[in-house]
């Protein structure tokens, strides 16, 4: 089945998005997960994946503006693949709303999704809208996690994550000092800086 994701862009600009795919595919190479686009994604529009191991972005990919991405440095059709827990961005070109069909099925639960030690980005492999920390991401102290503001371009100010011997597990403004109840949009990634390495053991009830 599908699911969908509308990413966009206004006049004059390019937009970043940072988006999840939770969907299992036949497999998960972005041409058969970021199946099709409506309208098409106008070509030279922009796919990064994060590279956790190295801390950087990976190669770009672009649209052909044939419903397909290709590799950046090789003009060849794209192997990068992306799995149900990963987030990405996507840059679109042109100045047309885009609603990006997910193909694929709800994966069987529970699902790990590696939690690295430095920068990952990530997001919720249920197609649903809830508390993270709820559903046991997890949380150490001293972590930080932020949210990608598409209007102004960048990221909202972070939050400080608190482990479960020092008020949480959860997350808070950390000027404030109160908790902040993460709650990603069906389709929204979301960036962690974590202390060491963890897994995000995700059980959901597909109703």
């Amino acid at each position: 089945m599908g699911s969908f994701k509308r990413i966009g862009a206004t006049a004059g600009l390019v937009l970043v998005n940072l988006i999840t795919a939770q969907l299992k595919g036949t497999n998960q190479n972005v041409n058969t997960i970021l199946g099709s686009a409506t309208p098409v994604l106008p070509a030279d529009s922009k796919l990064y994946t994060w590279n956790a191991a190295g801390q950087k972005y990976d190669n770009a990919q672009f649209a052909g503006g044939d419903n397909k991405w290709y590799d950046l440095q090789t003009g060849t059709e794209s192997t990068v693949t992306v799995a149900p827990g990963q987030a990405f961005f996507i840059q679109v070109a042109g100045t047309a709303d885009v609603t990006l069909t997910l193909v694929g099925e709800v994966p069987t639960f529970p699902v790990a999704v590696s939690v690295v030690n430095g920068l990952g980005f990530y997001g919720d492999p249920a197609p649903v809208s809830q508390n993270i920390a709820t559903n046991l991401f997890p949380i150490a102290d001293g972590d930080h996690l932020y949210t990608w503001n598409v209007a102004s371009q960048s990221w909202n100010s972070f939050l400080l994550g608190a482990g479960p011997t020092s008020g949480g597990p959860g997350w808070f403004d950390p000027s404030a000092g109160t908790e902040v109840f993460v709650v990603p949009a069906i389709g929204q990634g979301f960036a962690v800086t974590h202390a060491g390495t963890s897994t995000w053991n995700r059980t959901f009830t597909i109703q």
